[in-house]
């Protein structure tokens, strides 16, 4: 027997993923960053895209480097600060136990991403990559519902009730 595969099950957890989040450790540090599942269909990204890229200056910046027009240091650094915020507004939920360099404790800020995860580059490499492995989520897909006996496609047929050369189809 095999068993069937609930796609309808499957999704359901992984959506469930993208709202809830799993929690990336940094290892060196031991800050606990929520994530969210960065899933292709997730409107996460988009919102965020257009959250962003709404700011006229950004969106300037956008259009002329998608141009192929050369950006001036700051410029570059300007659009890589708006592309880091679209990650973060896709990804990040919260945080917990991350320092400043003073050593106390940052509270969870759009700035204080942008400072954190911009400076800490390895760091956010990790929590994009973290984002996109489901893996790393608690996704719970329930057991399936039927069992499927050998010989049975996908779409429910077996060669005992797919075999038309009978002579028994409605056709004749």
């Amino acid at each position: 027997m095999k068993v069937a595969h609930d796609p309808w099950a499957e999704q359901d957890a992984l959506d469930k993923a993208v709202e809830k989040g799993g929690t990336y450790t940094c290892p060196k540090t031991g800050w606990k960053i929520r994530v969210r599942y960065f899933a292709p269909w997730s409107a996460h990204p988009r919102k965020a895209a257009t959250l962003v890229m709404a700011r006229e200056s950004v969106a300037e910046l956008a259009k002329r480097k998608s141009a192929g027009e050369k950006l001036t240091k700051e410029e570059e650094a300007a659009h890589d600060r708006a592309m880091l915020e679209i990650g973060i507004r896709s990804t990040v939920i919260n945080w917990q136990g991350v320092k400043g360099r003073d050593g106390k404790t940052l509270e969870f800020t759009m700035h204080n991403c942008l400072v954190v995860f911009g400076h800490f580059k390895g760091l956010w490499e990790s929590i994009c990559e973290f984002a996109v492995n489901p893996a790393n989520f608690e996704i719970g897909v329930p057991a399936p519902v039927t069992d499927v006996p050998d010989g049975v496609d996908a779409e429910g047929n077996s060669p005992a009730t797919s075999d038309t050369s009978s002579g028994d189809s409605a056709d004749s």
